[in-house]
């Protein structure tokens, strides 16, 4: 990795005098037809010159939007994170690439009848997040972000229009990095084969991909002693010092999706047609605990038992929907047939079959769009199903987008689900005891969210707010055995974010307050959030370059945080009341745009410098401590 970043450097620097920057969107208009230029002449050639206009993404079901090589501090705070993602409402773990705590209550539609551990979720690209692209020269993106202690991420895509209807695009991210910690090596990866495909009246068109995920994690379990990690004490400010509560235990996810979606439309793009979506996905996890790990989380448990637990999910989806699409209105509706199998591998009986749960489900699926002009869209989805161990699921989501007037905004969503719990709720086979489990008397849970958002001129200011409502919450108790709460979990969220101007200074500020009901205890999260980010951009170097620089500050307030537990990666009621928060965390940066290439250089967590760190993620898991954070996005439109 560190080979690869100095060439990247090193042609970094060379190609700007070889290759012209086709898409600066600040130097070239957005002309409508961008591809020809003739003067007229008969011997003219003919050049080639797109905008950035024509270097563009979607989903499956979402329109085209192009490439974004805008500077702004919405990127600033995507791309210091190492999932890409601005992280509000979050707070990371000591190494990248080892999740988060969630400090809000949100809706997790992708850990629906699924596997997926919370703590893994980061990094995975659900079907819904696969982007297809049209570009009219070979495109190439590069993101980059430096490791802890070393190592780095650094994802890369290729994307290629062969002809005007087809389009392949590979994409590989990479990510090993090494903690602070003793035992906290992280090693997250994806492949990404898509492609998009019609013929020129549209009459077939089809979405394909192929995405492989594996993450993989040590798993330090916390300090020991935390009263030895807030001292002052020269020994300890070498992190690999303090002494862990496991020392040998790793846990490793992953995961594999082949999907097709193509749709048949006899009588052109507009009117009926047939859909039809197959998929196959295969989920792994699996935690290895060393004798001596084992030993000291289960003291009294008997010899014989496995050390490496797994259990595993596949899914097979096959939808076939009838289809009508006009310019302002479509709709489909069609019927699903679902297998899906849960298993997982007794460490009580080692050399035994692994146990598996098999159903077959027959469901209905619908979808319905409208937009009556450019600047409404109506969007509401239905599936419901019903199987033999999995019992009924059902679930809603709208959305409705709508700008009356050229100021204001209006967004407002509406989701309703009703599931079995997480797969990873259901099962578990594991060494450590108490920690095996396999419920087949469960309830559903009912989820119900409603909310929106007003987007506002006046300050750049959004003002947004959510309710949720939970009937039969999911969690787990100290002994990590599954439990459902008895009271319904209420949750009100409201919240602001604004900007003001001054010349080339910028203040932004995002709030949130929350206020729980019912079953908070088994939910605990801070009753506010605050971020503030006071910054100045400039262009530099007779507008060769543009310049952003600045100070954010980061707040939660302190509350009685879950545990984190390692083997299942997922958040435990703790045994003991454990708070944390109520403590700023300070970063530095300065940004820089060249072309099409962006930097972001960060001081994170600068009072560690002058003053002990005390901030935590999670009870025994510290919040990472003073380090300077680069990353890189760069755009190649050859």
């Amino acid at each position: 990795m560190r080979y690869f970043c100095w060439l990247l450097f090193f042609f970094a620097a060379l190609l700007p005098a070889q290759v012209v920057n086709k898409t600066d969107s600040n130097r070239l208009p957005a002309v409508r037809d961008t591809l020809i230029i003739d003067n007229g002449r008969k011997d003219s050639a003919k050049i080639f010159r797109p905008t950035i206009e024509d270097y563009r993404h979607r989903t499956e079901f979402s329109g085209f939007k192009p490439f974004d090589t805008s500077f702004t501090v919405q990127k600033y705070y995507r791309f210091t994170q190492y999932n890409n993602t601005d992280n509000f409402g979050r707070i990371r773990f000591a190494n990248i690439g080892a999740g988060f705590q969630d400090l809000f209550f949100e809706y997790k539609p992708a850990q629906a009848l699924s596997l997926l551990p919370g703590n893994k979720r980061y990094r995975i690209l659900t079907a819904e997040d696969i982007d297809y692209y049209d570009v009219k020269t070979p495109t190439t993106s590069f993101v980059f972000h430096s490791g802890v202690r070393d190592g780095g991420a650094l994802k890369t895509t290729y994307t290629q229009n062969f002809g005007s209807n087809l389009n392949l695009a590979v994409e590989y991210s990479g990510l090993r990095s090494k903690g602070l910690y003793q035992n906290s090596l992280t090693q997250n990866s994806h492949f990404l084969f898509s492609g998009h495909y019609f013929t020129k009246n549209r009459s077939y068109e089809a979405f394909a991909h192929f995405v492989s995920h594996k993450i993989k994690a040590e798993e330090y379990g916390g300090i020991a002693d935390p009263d030895l990690f807030e001292e002052n004490d020269s020994r300890f400010r070498n992190r690999e010092n303090l002494e862990v509560l496991l020392s040998g235990t790793w846990s490793d996810y992953t995961s594999k999706r082949a999907y097709l979606s193509h749709t048949l439309r006899p009588f052109g793009a507009n009117g009926l047609g047939i859909r039809h979506r197959i998929y196959y996905q295969g989920d792994d996890y699996r935690l290895n605990l060393s004798a001596d790990d084992w030993k000291t989380l289960s003291p009294n448990a008997t010899d014989g038992l496995a050390l490496e637990s797994k259990k595993f999910a596949r899914d097979f989806s096959n939808t076939v929907s009838a289809v009508f699409e006009r310019e302002k209105f479509s709709a489909d509706a069609g019927i699903r047939f679902r297998n899906l199998q849960l298993g997982y591998r007794d460490v009580e009986l080692t050399g035994a079959p692994d146990a598996v749960k098999k159903e077959n489900r027959i469901g209905v699926v619908g979808s319905l769009r409208i937009s009556p002009w450019s600047e409404a869209n109506l969007r509401s989805r239905l599936e419901f199903s019903n199987g033999e161990f999995f019992g009924n699921f059902l679930q809603s989501r709208n959305e409705l987008r709508l700008k009356i007037f050229e100021d204001y905004s209006l967004e407002a969503s509406l989701n309703y689900q009703s599931a079995a719990p997480s797969f990873n709720w259901l099962v578990n086979s594991t060494a450590v005891l108490p920690g095996n489990y396999n419920i087949t008397d469960f309830k559903n849970e009912n989820l119900l969210e409603f909310g929106g958002s007003v987007g506002l001129q006046w300050f750049h200011s959004q003002l947004f707010a959510k309710f949720f409502r939970v009937d039969n919450l999911a969690y787990w108790d100290a002994e990590l055995q599954p439990r459902q709460s008895s009271d319904a979990l209420t949750v009100l969220q409201l919240g602001a974010d604004a900007t003001l101007d001054y010349k080339k200074f910028h203040l932004n500020g995002r709030l949130l307050f929350q206020n729980h009901g019912g079953a908070r205890e088994v939910y605990p999260v801070p009753k506010f959030i605050g971020r503030g980010n006071l910054y100045y951009q400039t262009w530099a170097f007779r507008r060769a370059a543009e310049l952003m620089g600045g100070i954010k500050v980061y707040y939660f307030t302190n509350f009685d945080s879950r545990e984190y537990s390692p083997l299942l990666n997922e958040f435990v009621m703790a045994r003991r009341g454990y708070s944390v928060g109520g403590r700023p965390v300070v970063d530095a940066y300065l940004n820089m745009r060249v072309k099409t290439m962006q930097f972001f250089i960060e001081g994170q967590n600068l009072t560690t410098t002058f003053s002990r760190n005390r901030n935590y993620t999670a009870p025994y898991y510290p919040l990472y401590d003073f380090r300077v954070n680069i990353g890189i996005v760069w755009n190649l439109f050859s």
